[in-house]
């Protein structure tokens, strides 16, 4: 999987980019800093988590709950220069261009998929020479990779990719015809219900991320009848949407994974 050559030797020129070459905010490193080349990667497919168990008076622990913790990735690089300004020059382009916190990043191996991530270690493990090899640790706070945005206008959720139950981006529903009150359900028992008029081609738009309701332009949230599934509202593999009214119903959603 990984290449290794003669740090004294090797100047970077390779047209192909590493398997693991990262791309950050949009930029694949090795592309756009000079000297600088992906090594390897590890902690992209691990996890961890938290199991909250305290301990009995008898045998074992009773088993509460549990959460996944943060995920770190850390990227083995090398930086080369020629002489310690240069050096200089290219470590600080470096730290500018990871700067960025809670930024998109993929890998050149899986650009299908994206992590949301902040540097939160750089470090030079070989202090003192012109050809480094360097550690960029990146803290996840969100455990999971996520793909990019899929839409479905069919009112049914039929992709395998999704492993288990996910919150969408979005609804949107354009009505057909007025109607007294907007209402979708899912068949695995999610509901979504504005008590208020709808009117013809005025979009009715539900953000799960931002919890937001919109009718057209107006904040619809006053009516979102109490039982709706607003704040816990996911889909799975199969899940299909019906709605109450005639209109065009679009899904907007990413694939998570671990």
């Amino acid at each position: 999987m990984y290449e290794f050559r003669d740090l004294k030797k090797y100047n970077g020129s390779d047209d192909a980019l590493p398997s693991e070459a990262l791309n950050w905010n949009g930029e694949y490193l090795d592309n756009v800093l000079e000297g600088f080349h992906t090594l390897n990667v590890k902690g992209r497919e691990g996890f961890s988590r938290a199991i909250n168990a305290p301990e009995m008076s008898g045998d074992g622990n009773r088993y509460l709950d549990s959460r996944l913790e943060a995920k770190t990735i850390v990227v083995n690089f090398q930086l080369l220069s020629n002489n310690s300004t240069e050096l200089q020059k290219r470590f600080d382009k470096l730290k500018n261009k990871l700067y960025v916190d809670q930024c998109k990043f993929y890998f050149a191996d899986e650009t299908n998929f994206y992590f949301i991530g902040t540097i939160s270690k750089l470090e030079n493990s070989k202090e003192g020479q012109l050809n480094i090899v360097g550690e960029i640790e990146i803290t996840c706070s969100d455990p999971f990779k996520h793909s990019k945005p899929k839409t479905v206008t069919n009112g049914k959720i039929s992709d395998a990719s999704i492993t288990f139950p996910i919150v969408p981006n979005s609804l949107n529903f354009v009505p057909s015809a007025n109607a007294n009150r907007f209402k979708v359900t899912t068949n695995n028992g999610m509901k979504i219900q504005i008590n208020r008029g709808i009117e013809k081609d005025k979009a009715i738009v539900i953000d799960f991320k931002k919890l937001t309701v919109k009718d057209g332009t107006a904040n619809a949230l006053i009516d979102l009848d109490l039982t709706s599934n607003l704040g816990d509202f996911k889909i799975k593999n199969g899940t299909a949407f019906t709605v109450e009214s005639a209109g065009s119903l679009t899904i907007e959603y990413e694939v998570t994974q671990l």
